[in-house]
């Protein structure tokens, strides 16, 4: 039943974003940018383990992983006003998006590795 409701809520958040975004671009932005994904992380890793330390791990994570997700942010708008075709601009960007992860993944595991 706990996966249910984790589901139902994850589902209910891009729903109601979506639907906000037809309306009010302003308003779905925010409501996208909001750091729900991360709060209901940290309310289920919490209530299923009860353990802080792993929450404190997962939000430092969190917080150095919004950096490549800005690159993403910046690339995509850039080609769409480009012309370039939706599908192509969202393949670029997701690759890109991917490629700025594998760098910060690197970069932190430098730093990881020395402490």
């Amino acid at each position: 039943m706990f996966y249910a409701i984790k589901i139902f809520i994850s589902a209910l958040i891009i729903f109601v974003v979506t639907e906000v975004s037809k309306k009010n671009s302003v308003w779905a932005g925010l409501l996208a940018s909001l750091p729900l994904v991360t709060i209901l992380s940290v309310l289920w890793i919490y209530s299923e383990t009860k353990e802080v330390d792993t929450i404190i791990r997962f939000i430092r994570s969190v917080f150095w992983m919004v950096l490549p997700t800005l690159g993403f942010l910046l690339i995509f708008p850039f080609l769409l006003e480009k012309k370039t075709p939706f599908p192509l601009a969202l393949a670029i960007s997701v690759v890109s998006l991917f490629g700025l992860y594998y760098i910060m993944i690197r970069v932190l595991g430098m730093f990881e590795s020395k402490s």
